[in-house]
C-alpha cells in the first residue's frame, strides 16, 4: 500500500485516517486492535529513526511524496508514458503545465495534481542546454524562477514571442540574443541573464533535493516530511526488533511502570517485584533496583565496560557515549543494553502478571544466548587480545574475525 496505492493518486482523507487509524491499534494492541493503548503519540511514532520516532511514514506525507512523480513525468521534455502523452493532449491542450488554471469540472484527482504544482516547482530547476525543450516563460530555468511567475503575462506581450516559445529562440551562435524592446521587463532580463548556455547539450531537468538530480519518492518525501531535531540515541536499537522496541519505550519513559499507572489511578501494590523497594519508576527498574544493578554490573564486566551509578537519562547518555564504537566491544555492548533492558521489563512482567520467576544465573544465560544468536552472522572484527577475551567470555565462534 506504502508504494502501489499510495502513488496511484491522493487519497482522501478519510481513507488516510482509517490506515493510519489501523496502523495505531496494530502497533499498540496487536490483532485485537484495541482503541485504547497508544502509549506514544502517533506523530512522534511516526517520525524517522534519527529525530526519535519508528521510522515508520505518515500515509499523507508519503501519499503526496509518491504523486509528486506524476509531476515529475508531466515535465520530463521526451516522456513515452501513455499516460503522459494522453494528459497532454485531454487535459493540457498544448498549454504549459505552470500555467493553466485548475478547470471548474475537472477530475478530482487531476485537480488534486493541480493544487501540488506549487510546492512541487520550487524542487526543480531546468539545466539549459540547446533550449529546444525549455519553456522560455513557465520554466524555472533561472535563478529566480519563472519569467511568467515573476513578470506575468506583459513581459509575453512585449517580447513579441509566442506563449509556446522555448529558450532556444533567444540563443544565437550560443548566445543570448532577446529581442528588441523598450519593455522594462525585458532590460532587465537582459541584463541579469546567467552565463551563455552550452548549445551542444540537451536540456536537462534536475530534481533539486536528490544529489544525483534524479527523482526518488524518497528524496521527495524527505522534503515535505515533518521535520524534528535529531536525537542523540537514535543508533541504540540496531539489535533484535523486540528489544530495540522496548529500549526506545524505555528511553522515552513510556513503559508503564507503576509511577506511570499511579497516575492513572490507584493500584494495589506500589512496592517493585524484584527488591520490594517502593516505588517502581523507569529510574529505578533501570539499574537503581539493587536485584536489576546487580545484573547489569555483571554484564557489563563480561563486556570490559566502566559504568557509573546514577539516574536512567545518564544512563542513557553514558551508553550514547560509551557504545559508539565499531570494535567488538562496542558491538556487543549495545545488544547488551538492548536486551538487558528487554529482558529486565519481560521478567518485570512475568513476575506481576503470571507470578512466575526466573533467578539471576538464568536470566544471564537467557542474555547471553540472545546475544550469541545476534552474533552468529557478525564478520570483519581484527583479531585481538582484547576480542579474543570477549569471544572466551561470550562463547563466540572464530567466524567474526577477518
Amino acid at each position: 500500500m506504502q508504494v502501489y496505492w499510495a502513488s496511484l493518486f491522493i487519497l482522501p482523507k478519510k481513507v488516510i485516517d482509517q490506515v493510519e487509524q489501523n496502523l495505531r491499534r496494530f502497533l499498540w494492541t496487536g490483532t485485537e486492535m484495541k482503541k485504547s493503548g497508544a502509549k506514544v503519540a502517533w506523530k512522534d511514532v511516526t517520525l524517522p529513526k534519527e529525530v526519535g520516532g519508528l521510522g515508520i511514514k505518515k500515509v499523507s506525507e508519503w501519499n503526496l511524496a509518491a504523486n509528486f512523480k506524476h509531476l515529475w513525468n508531466l515535465i520530463q521534455p521526451h516522456s513515452k508514458s501513455p499516460w503522459v502523452q494522453w494528459v497532454k493532449i485531454n487535459l493540457l491542450k498544448r498549454k504549459h503545465l505552470w500555467e493553466i488554471k485548475r478547470p471548474p469540472e475537472c477530475s478530482w484527482i487531476w485537480g488534486k495534481l493541480l493544487k501540488l504544482r506549487d510546492r512541487f516547482k520550487t524542487l526543480v530547476q531546468h539545466i539549459v542546454g540547446n533550449g529546444m525543450s525549455t519553456s522560455l516563460w513557465f520554466d524555472q530555468w533561472l535563478p529566480e524562477g519563472s519569467i511568467w511567475d515573476r513578470m506575468g503575462e506583459r513581459v509575453i506581450y512585449d517580447s513579441g514571442l509566442p506563449r509556446e516559445a522555448t529558450v532556444s529562440s533567444i540563443i544565437q551562435s550560443s548566445k543570448w540574443c532577446w529581442p528588441i524592446a523598450n519593455s522594462p521587463h525585458l532590460m532587465d532580463l537582459k541584463e541579469n541573464m546567467p552565463a551563455n548556455p552550452c548549445a551542444n547539450n540537451p536540456d536537462q531537468v534536475r530534481w533539486l533535493p536528490s544529489s544525483s538530480g534524479v527523482f526518488t519518492i524518497c528524496s521527495a518525501w524527505n522534503c515535505i516530511r515533518t521535520r524534528n531535531q535529531k536525537t542523540n540515541w537514535w543508533r541504540f536499537p540496531n539489535s533484535i526488533p523486540t528489544c530495540s522496541f522496548v529500549l526506545w519505550m524505555a528511553i522515552r519513559e513510556k513503559l508503564n511502570t507503576q509511577d506511570r499507572i499511579l497516575s492513572y489511578g490507584g493500584i494495589p501494590s506500589m512496592s517493585c517485584v524484584f527488591c520490594a523497594q517502593p516505588v517502581e519508576s523507569h529510574d529505578h527498574l533501570f539499574f537503581q533496583c539493587i536485584f536489576t544493578k546487580e545484573l547489569w554490573l555483571h554484564l557489563l564486566a563480561r563486556c570490559e565496560l566502566v559504568w557509573i551509578e546514577d539516574n536512567w537519562q545518564h544512563t542513557i547518555e553514558w551508553a550514547r557515549t560509551k557504545l559508539c564504537g565499531k570494535t567488538l566491544k562496542h558491538y556487543i555492548g549495545k545488544l547488551v543494553f538492548s536486551i538487558t533492558v528487554y529482558t529486565i521489563w519481560l521478567e518485570r512482567n512475568r513476575r506481576t502478571f503470571a507470578h512466575e520467576h526466573k533467578d539471576m544465573p538464568r536470566l544471564i544465560t537467557d542474555i547471553q544466548n540472545l546475544v550469541k544468536g545476534r552474533l552468529m552472522g557478525a564478520r570483519g572484527f581484527p583479531r585481538s587480545t582484547m576480542h579474543l577475551r570477549l569471544q572466551s567470555m561470550w562463547g563466540l565462534h572464530d567466524g567474526i574475525y577477518i
